[in-house]
């Protein structure tokens, strides 16, 4: 049985339609991220650029600030609270993880 590449239909429109329809992403970031992460890997930069221009919009970079505020925090107190708010953020959005690729990119402007 031959079904050639059924991903290489679906992500193209699947692209367009993140991009273009879905502005809400409470309760929705895992979806978000699961399908950057395997955007990333299977979709060209040109098939994927509006989607990633929302993603990184919405998830990706707010995240970011959220855990690079994390890492400069110079008491306890303030510890504190940058794990309590990001762990709200976790919890608002569904994400406990952002994945193998988007990792990496936190992980790298982290420091």
């Amino acid at each position: 049985l031959d079904l050639g590449d059924p991903l290489g239909c679906l992500l193209p429109p699947a692209a367009c339609y993140f991009s273009t329809e879905l502005d809400d992403i409470e309760d929705a970031g895992m979806f978000w991220l699961d399908f950057a992460n395997v955007a990333q890997v299977r979709l060209a930069e040109e098939q994927r650029r509006d989607f990633e221009a929302k993603f990184e919009r919405l998830l990706l970079r707010p995240a970011a600030r959220q855990l690079v505020a994390l890492c400069q925090v110079s008491s306890e107190e303030e510890q504190q609270q940058g794990l309590q708010a990001w762990q709200e953020m976790v919890d608002r959005l569904q994400i406990p993880y952002l994945g193998p690729h988007y990792s990496g990119v936190v992980l790298a402007e982290m420091g």
